[in-house]
């Protein structure tokens, strides 16, 4: 059986508040699992000392919401940027996957979802768009050259202007690293082999329920989705460092130095520096296994006060 590689779901663009559309043409290449998720306010009354068919229930309002995932390769993702090399092809699609997490994300979204032969356009009269709350990649080099993405997102109609997801991908950029680090202060260690990394980045979006009874009609009522915060990224890192001739003393910076000040996370798979400050961070020694040891760290981003 040959797998579906196609391009099932695109993200075409966003839509302004002031009428303008900016192109992306994202496409969520092997989009395993692409769930709609409906979800009702019943307002169930139960009176006391009355059976289930005596409960009243009054179904009026409610919501609706999206959730992609899948897993896709670097040679998929290259065959959509025929002009750049498999590297800086991946690294460019990441950064689009990232740029749907916005401050401000206009009327919202428009999707084309392929196996449903629907798209979701906060333009069109019988439609509404998406406002995405949610995206994560992760990569494990024991999957080869595949790694997995989410993206989850409400059917809204935003409110707020626009941020261009363009410039967010000209201004993250990457570049070609050396290797996998962090580093904090005077405090430089290099990470031997870096098991899983994960990114995402969120925000949160407050939305008026869906009227259920004039939802899709001439009369549907707008269903206000409103950005109320800024956008978190975290960036968590597992793996192993080896260290045989200073062994104590970088455990000993691992333990004590991470914590409270600016840190820079290198990340080598995606060509990006991260920069803010380590939340959390684990080192595990093992008997039997001299001059190494297993390690997590998780940095928030953002700029440290201080």
């Amino acid at each position: 059986m040959v797998r579906d590689n196609s391009a099932r779901v695109i993200v075409n663009g966003i839509h302004g508040t002031d009428g303008s559309f900016e192109s992306l043409g994202h496409s969520l290449y092997n989009a395993d699992s692409f769930s709609v998720e409906s979800d009702t306010q019943t307002n169930r009354q139960s009176p006391p000392g009355e059976d289930d068919n005596d409960t009243v229930l009054a179904p009026v309002s409610g919501s609706r919401s999206v959730r992609l995932s899948g897993q896709t390769s670097f040679s998929r993702v290259n065959r959509g940027f025929p002009s750049l090399d498999k590297i800086a092809s991946l690294r460019t699609w990441l950064r689009q996957l990232e740029s749907l997490i916005l401050p401000q994300q206009g009327l919202g979204w428009e999707v084309e979802d392929v196996v449903r032969g629907q798209t979701y356009d906060p333009t069109a009269s019988n439609s509404r768009g998406l406002l995405f709350e949610d995206v994560s990649w992760s990569y494990s080099p024991d999957s080869g050259e595949r790694f997995n993405w989410t993206v989850q997102g409400v059917f809204s109609d935003g409110v707020q202007n626009q941020n261009s997801p363009n410039n967010y991908v000209s201004q993250r950029g990457f570049s070609d690293l050396q290797t996998d680090k962090i580093v904090v202060d005077n405090v430089d260690i290099e990470f031997s082999y870096v098991e899983n990394r994960d990114v995402s980045r969120t925000t949160n979006i407050q939305t008026t329920d869906l009227i259920h009874q004039v939802e899709g009609s001439s009369g549907d009522s707008p269903v206000l989705g409103t950005i109320n915060e800024g956008v978190t990224t975290e960036v968590v890192f597992d793996g192993v460092v080896y260290v045989p001739d200073s062994f104590a003393s970088t455990t000993n910076e691992f333990d004590r130095r991470l914590q409270g000040s600016e840190a820079q996370l290198y990340d080598m798979f995606s060509g990006v520096i991260w920069e803010g400050t380590v939340s959390s961070s684990d080192s595990t020694i093992e008997s039997g296994r001299p001059g190494r040891f297993d390690f997590s760290v998780t940095l928030e981003v953002g700029q440290v006060l201080g």
